[in-house]
């Protein structure tokens, strides 16, 4: 195959579809879809290749709902500290500081 043929393959819709939907399949059905000589001449290292690629797309998104789901929590976590902080400040302002910190210490946490 000629440089210019090659160029219109690579720029051609149908093209880029087809290498879309072979790199979102497992290995064994990418190459069910290949010629059959050239499947005899994948090797392991090249399944290892596709594979490792596989890895790296999914690498950021896997990050990205760990991330989002780390931020969930700590968001829960310090809405709850500030809920009873708040609660304790009122109760010291309709009570007084020295009567709150008092039952604070002898509470036994």
């Amino acid at each position: 195959m000629n440089l210019v043929k090659a160029k219109k393959l690579l720029e051609s819709d149908d093209f880029s579809s087809k290498i879309t939907s072979l790199l979102s399949e497992p290995v064994d059905n990418i190459l069910k879809h290949l010629p059959k000589k050239w499947v005899a001449g994948i090797s392991i290292s090249s399944e290892k290749a596709i594979t490792e690629m596989a890895f790296t797309y999914f690498v950021p998104l896997v990050g990205s709902i760990t991330g989002s789901f780390v931020n969930v929590l700590f968001i829960e976590h310090f809405q709850n500290m500030a809920h009873g902080h708040f609660i304790v400040r009122s109760l010291e302002r309709k009570y007084g500081q020295e009567l709150i910190f008092k039952i604070y210490q002898d509470m036994k946490i």
